[in-house]
């Protein structure tokens, strides 16, 4: 009884509002140029059928009624507001959102008959959002979350996706087949064409984000296949030499550098293939696997080539781990590949300055590994840890102290040095 009370008084002074609003712009001598000029005076009020004022009583019920779920109620509002309902676009705008967004509540789910119901409302809706003088985008907003909402329920993902982008859609391969599938059919009917059109991620974006995570998976030959279907990403230039390794990283001095060839995602990913296929074939191991290891190093988040995987999926312009997409956040910042091949240039080793460099490059790996496990793993940012973890590189580069690059590395960096100190 209380909530039915509270209800009427609700509706009495949203009606009261706007009643209030329109005499007042009724009673004025010119509505400007779309509704010329008014010769209203109070007493028309006597007809109940006045279009400019008891339209709007019944919309906003029907539109308080939506926000109670009773959508038969509301339904019949807009129904009653159709006949007196004011034939100017706006007004009769309008009360077509309104009834679009109350029809759309009351679905427990979508079906294909009602994707055929709204089509010509939801095509209306998209085209006003570059003109609109109405406001809508806060409907479009709910309507899209709306959709995606009761696509999840019916096990639709990929009409969820095109409504509402999620990370966490791409983490399985499934969906992004089925989406590529969706984005591509070549017959689609004109709701599927307003769903793709609507989807925030393109064919090309799915392209770029799978050749990224092959290619940091040590499946090159696959991720060049399908960069060859992102010709704008293959093209993208690498703002550093994904190739060379520091001591200590420094994007900024490596960005900087001058470099003899400017690589772009497709050149990068065709060198990397090219030294692979050296490494099989028994050719000058220890380089080559160095250079694939500083490949897959400096494509990853602590590297100087990130914008390798920089995208509309996987995101761009993160500056430290914890503000990666969680989604994303361990194969962006995996080092297992990037050791596999220092490992292997450790075993190719002939002298001990490459053993040496080795060992080195195999810390740096650890040290990422250790700052994720032990951060963004407990996203305990204020996690102290251990001041100077034994690394097993920082063990191994122990065992080279005649080296020139063990000198060099002492004297660059302080992590090391601290540790040689503790650890004598």
């Amino acid at each position: 009884m209380t909530k039915a009370f509270l209800r009427k008084c609700r509706i009495a002074l949203i009606s009261a509002c706007i009643l209030g609003t329109a005499i007042a712009l009724a009673c004025t001598d010119d509505w400007g140029p779309e509704y010329g000029t008014s010769n209203f005076t109070p007493e028309i009020f006597v007809a109940n059928a006045y279009s400019p004022f008891f339209y709007s009583n019944q919309l906003a019920a029907g539109y308080l009624a939506m926000l109670d779920k009773d959508y038969a109620k509301a339904a019949a509002r807009y129904q009653k507001a159709e006949a007196i309902t004011p034939r100017d676009r706006q007004p009769q705008e309008q009360r077509r959102l309104l009834k679009m967004l109350n029809t759309i509540a009351a679905a427990p789910t979508i079906d294909h008959a009602l994707e055929e119901k709204l089509l010509p409302d939801l095509e209306w809706l998209i085209t006003q959002q570059a003109t609109a003088d109405i406001r809508l985008y806060t409907a479009m907003d709910w309507l899209k979350k709306t959709f995606a909402a009761k696509y999840k329920k019916t096990g639709d993902l990929v009409k969820a996706e095109c409504f509402v982008h999620e990370s966490a859609f791409y983490k399985n391969n499934q969906n992004v087949e089925a989406l590529k599938a969706f984005l591509s059919k070549p017959n689609k009917t004109a709701y599927e064409a307003t769903c793709a059109n609507l989807c925030e991620i393109k064919l090309p974006d799915i392209y770029a984000y799978q050749a990224a995570l092959l290619a940091m998976n040590d499946h090159v030959s696959e991720a060049l296949a399908m960069i060859s279907h992102a010709p704008k990403a293959a093209g993208d230039t690498l703002p550093g030499n994904p190739f060379n390794a520091r001591i200590n990283d420094c994007h900024d001095c490596d960005h900087a550098a001058t470099q003899k060839i400017k690589y772009t995602t497709l050149s990068f990913l065709q060198k990397l293939k090219e030294l692979k296929d050296k490494i099989a074939a028994g050719t000058d191991v220890y380089t080559n696997a160095i250079l694939v290891g500083n490949a897959q190093y400096n494509c990853t988040h602590f590297g100087n080539a990130r914008a390798f995987y920089e995208g509309a999926i996987l995101g761009s312009g993160t500056g430290t781990p914890e503000y990666l997409d969680s989604a994303f956040r361990a194969p962006l910042t995996d080092m297992s590949t990037a050791m596999k091949y220092y490992t292997l240039a450790a075993g190719a080793a002939r002298t001990d300055e490459q053993r040496a460099k080795c060992q080195y490059l195999l810390a740096k790996c650890q040290r990422n590994q250790w700052y994720m496990n032990n951060f963004a793993r407990t996203n305990d940012w204020d996690f102290q840890g251990l001041a100077f973890t034994a690394f097993d590189g920082f063990k191994g580069l122990k065992k080279y102290p005649n080296t020139n690059y063990y000198k060099e590395v002492l004297r660059e960096c302080g992590y090391f040095n601290t540790y040689i100190k503790k650890n004598p």
